[in-house]
């Protein structure tokens, strides 16, 4: 957990403000106990990277999958793809896209059918 949001600080001291949503240990917790999945990429025993993903009740409120209008059955197949953080160092190499590949891979085993994102209009890396 430490790793995580010290990674989090990392990147979003690189970006303005408006353009990262930090999460907090709570957050993680709640995917740690099956709400979603965490993916790392280590070097050693040092995280360069992870990516996030939630897979939201078909019911829940924030279930993406009522915005673009899946009804209730296709919403429990909806998987969120929710964040993926890169040291600087290692930015612009495909890396975030990678991690988020293998989340969407994953999630399918799992019967999702439908990954869904948000993003900011003005922030490069989260359109791409």
């Amino acid at each position: 957990m430490p790793e995580l949001l010290e990674l989090q600080e990392t990147v979003g001291a690189t970006l303005p403000e408006e353009f990262l949503e930090r999460d907090d240990a709570a957050y993680y917790a709640r995917l740690f106990e099956g709400k979603g999945r965490v993916l790392g990429l280590y070097d050693g025993g040092n995280l360069l990277a992870f990516s996030v993903v939630s897979w939201p009740l078909s019911c829940a409120v924030d279930n993406l999958g009522a915005d673009i209008d899946l009804n209730i059955n296709q919403r429990a197949h909806v998987v969120h793809l929710e964040s993926a953080y890169v040291i600087p160092f290692w930015q612009g190499r495909g890396i975030a896209k990678l991690l988020s590949g293998m989340q969407i891979d994953f999630s399918r085993q799992m019967g999702k059918r439908h990954a869904l994102s948000t993003v900011a209009p003005g922030n490069l890396y989260s359109i791409k």
